[in-house]
């Protein structure tokens, strides 16, 4: 492994260069009213839009994360930051819905591969008895990031002259930042190098180590993990700005479009307190066991999402200050899933496929989310979405209980 100082330099870098993507994903959240708006679009239209968009999300996250595996870390960072780049100032051309969809759909199947950069990098740079607060405070990086970037965006959406220019400034700080942080990672190797855990020996063959891990029923839970948790997380970040901004509206506030996006951040930062805190109680249960810290912080979310639902709601800060709990209590599970539990997994060798596998899965579920919840909100309103999100979340704990409940054979 590196030395400190390289280690924490590369993690601050990681953290910053994936960060910075969402710049080119949450410029398509926050252009949703203005949008609608401007061109008449339904939110159903929107969301069966959207549907497509996350689709491609999951296409990405399959065929970039095999890739890593391939031509490594820092190599699909940097093709993947760059493609966003020039796709998603395409999009500031978009005469209507349908483009728009298209190229954001572009833009995601790059974006995807984002994530399954960093995890191939740091399964070098981490040993397994810390992934659970290192990859906590990496994930930092889109757990904070979402909320970064939706409140930059707010700020570009106050100052600009019509949506359309959150696909030109966005890009454009994209472009810098990448440039600068992608200097600072190393050139990973792509051969998995010396063996990262007892169970995957050194030398093994890609082929080899990727059918172990498919072996292993661990893996198999942590597919429908994720599609649960990829569907929830997903409905929180397309329509949050929607909900608060409706509600802003109904209770008389005099809301603007900037305010309910600023307020939607709240979910994320609630999720960056969430991330560190899983991350580093799991790493007390230590690798293969992480599933009763991820069981405990489930029930919670669930419990605040009804809340949410049945609760009687009437102030838009109230809303996002009980978003702001589900967001903690759902990105802890979420990022030991997509961090930990998947270098756990994979190990050193097979890193980037396992977490494009599990994320991948999860986003074909996540693609469901825009929508069924859009067209729920339209046509039985809030409360029944709220529901159906209770109702995942609830079946995700019931899984996490039963791996917890096995956790010293499922692995």
């Amino acid at each position: 492994m590196l030395p400190k100082r390289r280690a924490t330099t590369i993690t601050i870098a990681l953290i910053v260069v994936y960060a910075s993507f969402y710049l080119c994903r949450a410029n398509v959240d926050a252009a949703q009213l203005p949008f609608l708006g401007a061109l008449g679009y339904s939110k159903t239209q929107w969301g069966a839009a959207m549907g497509w968009v996350i689709l491609g999300h999951s296409v990405g996250k399959v065929t970039m994360g095999a890739l890593g595996d391939r031509i490594g870390g820092r190599a699909l960072l940097a093709m993947c930051a760059f493609a966003s780049v020039l796709i998603s100032f395409s999009m500031s051309f978009a005469p209507s819905l349908g483009v728009l969809a298209m190229l954001a759909t572009g833009n995601r199947i790059f974006q995807a591969g984002g994530w399954s950069g960093v995890v191939h990098i740091a399964s070098r740079t981490f040993e397994p008895k810390d992934r659970g607060s290192k990859m906590g405070l990496i994930s930092i990086s889109y757990v904070a990031g979402s909320p970064i970037a939706l409140l930059i965006s707010a700020q570009v959406l106050e100052h600009s002259s019509s949506w359309r220019g959150l696909f030109r400034i966005n890009p454009a700080m994209l472009f810098v930042i990448a440039a600068i942080g992608l200097l600072l990672l190393p050139k990973s190797d792509r051969s998995g190098g010396p063996a990262s855990t007892h169970q995957e020996p050194a030398g093994e063959p890609y082929g080899v180590v990727l059918r172990a891990m498919l072996k292993k029923p661990a893996f198999w839970v942590a597919i429908v993990l994720s599609t649960m948790l990829t569907f929830v997380q997903t409905c929180f970040v397309s329509w949050t700005v929607t909900y608060l901004q409706e509600l802003s509206v109904k209770a008389g506030e005099g809301g603007t479009f900037s305010a309910s996006v600023t307020k939607s951040a709240i979910f994320g930062i609630g999720g960056v307190v969430g991330a560190l805190v899983a991350g580093k109680l799991s790493d007390s249960f230590g690798p293969g066991k992480r599933a009763p810290v991820m069981a405990v912080f489930l029930v919670a979310h669930v419990v605040a999402v009804l809340a949410l639902a049945h609760a009687p709601i009437t102030s838009s800060l109230t809303a996002a200050i009980v978003i702001g709990i589900c967001g903690l209590f759902l990105q802890g599970p979420y990022t030991l899933l997509l961090g930990a539990v998947a270098l756990d997994l994979g190990g050193k060798r097979v890193s980037s496929t396992a977490v494009g596998l599990i994320d991948g899965a999860g986003y074909l579920a996540g693609a469901a989310a825009p929508p069924i919840i859009g067209s729920l909100a339209q046509t039985h309103g809030w409360t029944a979405a709220f529901d159906v999100i209770a109702v995942a979340g609830g079946l995700a704990t019931i899984a996490t209980i039963a791996w917890a409940a096995h956790s010293r054979t499922v692995r």
